[in-house]
């Protein structure tokens, strides 16, 4: 295994108990040692990781719920921040090479995430990301003990959401919705069916399929207020995600309802696209 210690070296190691540790994604960024973070509920421990698919291009990840991306800001000192989905891989998978990560979800959203092996299959996955070419869905869990909730979603309920959406700068990470400096956000959704969780909270399951793919864009999607359907679109359903702490209330016990489900993309040039499903976990 190459040496961890420098710079140049595609993997750190998982035994080296003194060595620093650089981010995958940016080998000139050093940051703390991830095996030492605390363990989270439903992370497994370093550096495992469930494994959809791979073969020497292309890894097809499922994302457990509070793990992330890729290293976070302050990933120098906090180990948390550096153990990342881009790490694990880094570390299990022989030869893998940066940037890795073609695509991001949420760190408290689960499910499927695309890691291109090497810098050509990187750009591959990247492209269709960009041009909008990889499809994508997710299905949601929303909070529905607002009266009336299931009467204005019912079951079969369906629409395109159109609200553009920008960062708030008194508050970040949050976004917000600004028809004038917002960016292009639209999603498709289904409303699936009502449910009760095991406490007894009222909820409804969607199904989405984002066209774009802003940061936090499902979450703001689903949150806010409702708005009735124009020709280019509707507003937002009026019901956060359930345990969504940034647009909604997360209780005791409660994760984000939020799993990237299924993921349709072509691996390599020249190939048709494939279809990859990560297992809903609620």
């Amino acid at each position: 295994m190459p040496d961890p210690t420098s710079r140049e070296a595609p993997n750190p190691s998982p035994e080296t108990t003194s060595a620093p540790w650089f981010s995958p994604v940016d080998p000139s960024r050093p940051m703390a040692d991830p095996r030492t973070a605390t363990p989270r509920p439903g992370v497994p421990p370093f550096p495992e990781l469930e494994l959809i698919h791979r073969d020497d291009d292309v890894a097809i990840v499922n994302k457990p719920s509070g793990l992330l991306s890729v290293p976070g800001k302050g990933c120098e000192d906090d180990p948390a921040k550096a153990d990342c989905v881009a790490t694990r891989i880094a570390v299990s998978i022989e030869d893998a090479r940066g940037p890795l990560t073609a695509h991001r979800i949420d760190m408290d959203t689960s499910g499927i995430l695309a890691i291109g092996l090497n810098k050509q299959a990187h750009r591959h996955l990247s492209i269709q990301f960009q041009d909008r070419h990889a499809k994508k869905t997710y299905i949601a869990l929303l909070d529905a003990r607002e009266p009336g909730t299931f009467d204005r979603l019912p079951v079969g309920r369906e629409g395109l959401i159109n609200l553009p959406i920008r960062a708030d700068l008194n508050d970040r990470p949050r976004q917000i919705h600004d028809p004038i400096q917002g960016r292009t956000a639209r999603s498709q959704y289904t409303v699936l069916s009502h449910e009760t969780l095991p406490d007894g909270t009222p909820c409804i399951r969607v199904e989405f399929k984002p066209i774009t793919g802003r940061s936090h864009q499902l979450r703001v999607h689903s949150a806010f207020s409702h708005i009735k359907d124009g020709p280019h679109g509707g507003g937002g359903l009026g019901a956060p995600i359930i345990g969504d702490h940034l647009y909604g209330e997360r209780l005791p016990g409660w994760r984000l309802m939020l799993h990237a489900h299924t993921l349709e993309i072509s691996l390599r040039e020249g190939e048709p696209a494939q279809r990859f499903e990560a297992k809903i976990p609620f």
